[in-house]
């Protein structure tokens, strides 16, 4: 299940939208030509995203990597030569499954010791694939009020697009959909206060209204520290990464924006 329409629609014979556990459209080979319009409509993942050139960030610096490499004893999975992270950046990891994103952004943090090399900086803090991992108390009702009481952030009052949460307070994390999940542990991130944020695919499984939500959740992580984001999802490259490096054939290099967007839309396609 994906929530990415508009890279599928040419696999496919008939397209059925659900909306509250109803059928809310279904159309058939001989009218896709306007299905993206339909399903954007009803609120479904079908657009495109907004491209914003990168920001020159001249906050302090909280993460310096120096010929680093990444991987288990044995065997080295990524390799990179020079990162430097400045508060109030966001870089972004791009390329192929497999390709050593999660190894390299965990070494990052300091959960792997690198084989080689050296990685100075602030505090850090990481975020998994998982998000269930995230979750400390029984209802959302006590994560955000752990979050508030940690940072002073009431992450319900961060934008108009999170009034979903009112309606979950008293239901155990665990029972929210992948996506809720994955939004919770992000907004559970702000509560460690780090200086360096790294985040392991944190829009994965989401549809179009928590992806939108996200963007003040972002904000407020970039406001308080440098953040690092592995990800797939050409949305959050093209319009929150001010740089972005790219993990292709066991070797993490800087590439340009705009190249890196390009690549993830032919390889979504």
């Amino acid at each position: 299940m994906e929530h990415k329409a508009r890279y599928f629609l040419d696999m496919v014979d008939r397209v059925i939208a659900l909306r509250s556990g109803r059928i809310a459209g279904s159309w058939g080979s001989g009218e896709l030509d306007h299905t993206l319009e339909r399903l954007e409509e009803l609120g479904a993942d079908a657009g495109g995203y907004s491209y914003r050139d990168p920001r020159s960030v001249q906050g302090d610096v909280v993460l310096e990597a120096t010929d680093v490499e990444a991987g288990y004893p044995g065997r080295v999975v990524a390799r990179l030569g020079e990162l430097t992270l400045r508060r109030g950046e966001v870089l972004a990891l791009v390329g192929p499954n497999g390709g050593g994103k999660t190894t390299l952004l965990k070494t990052l943090a300091g959960l792997q010791k690198p084989l080689a090399g050296s990685i100075n900086g602030g505090r850090t803090f990481y975020m998994p694939q998982h998000p269930d991992y995230m979750f400390l108390f029984n209802t959302v009702r006590r994560e955000v009020e752990e979050v508030k009481r940690l940072t002073g952030v009431d992450i319900t009052m961060l934008g108009p697009a999170f009034s979903w949460i009112n309606s979950v307070m008293d239901r155990s994390p665990y029972r929210l959909s992948h996506g809720q999940r994955r939004w919770l542990a992000l907004a559970i991130a702000l509560a460690s206060n780090a200086d360096v944020y790294l985040l392991d695919e944190p829009t994965t499984g989401i549809d179009v209204s928590l992806y939108r939500s996200l963007s003040p959740v972002f904000e407020e992580l970039r406001r308080r520290a440098g953040v690092v984001v592995a990800t797939h999802d050409v949305r959050v490259v093209a319009e929150h990464a001010d740089r972005v490096y790219m993990v292709l054939d066991g070797v993490a290099r800087e590439v340009d924006k705009s190249d890196a967007v390009g690549w993830l839309e032919r390889a979504w396609r």
